[in-house]
């Protein structure tokens, strides 16, 4: 509890997340006007994959993991997400997805920044400068990790046995479609 009342939310602290770091300190202040900040326990799950979702979180404090179902019982960890990192960007940039892909887990107490769909198209409708550049940020960093991705992904094909090869360059075809689709 003491460490709750130590906490203050600040235009500055704000600046420190990198998908707000190119906004101003009026653009911070007015962008903390339409969040709001949630503590989660360990272990407590934040979303559950298939459920629908209409935010965005920004992890403040804490660890987060993002899980996939792959069958009743068995998880896989797709990405572990510590302080300062966004996470549930999809259903709030993407009108044609609803539901989330994937689950939210704290792994430990965490502390959440959260803004709401409704919020953020509200900036975007009145084409507030703020959402341009959160905007611009989240495309930045989303590059960035599927640049990241790529690599891994290409250094892992390079570096598999012959038997793995072939069905990771399968994958790597199948991504290319994907990617080069429209829409």
């Amino acid at each position: 509890m003491a460490k709750d009342l130590k906490f203050r939310l600040t235009p500055e602290r704000i600046q420190k997340i990198p998908l707000f770091s190119n906004l101003n300190l009026y653009e911070a202040k007015t962008l903390m006007q339409i969040t709001n900040t949630k503590v989660i326990r360990e272990n407590e799950l934040i979303f559950k994959e298939g459920t629908p979702g209409d935010s965005l979180f920004i992890i403040l404090e804490g660890t987060v993991d993002i899980v996939k179902q792959l069958d009743e019982k068995s998880y896989k960890t797709l990405a572990r997400f510590h302080e300062n990192h966004a996470f549930g960007e999809m259903t709030l940039i993407n009108d044609e997805i609803s539901n989330r892909s994937a689950s939210a887990i704290a792994r430990k107490r965490t502390r959440l920044l959260i803004i709401h769909k409704p919020d953020f198209k509200q900036l975007i409708d009145f084409g507030s400068i703020i959402a341009y550049k959160v905007t611009l940020n989240l495309c930045r960093i989303l590059s960035g990790r599927l640049s990241r991705v790529d690599t891994e992904l290409v250094d892992l094909i390079h570096h598999a046995p012959d038997y793995a090869r072939q069905i990771l360059q399968e994958f790597m075809g199948r991504r290319n479609r994907i990617l080069t689709e429209e829409g």
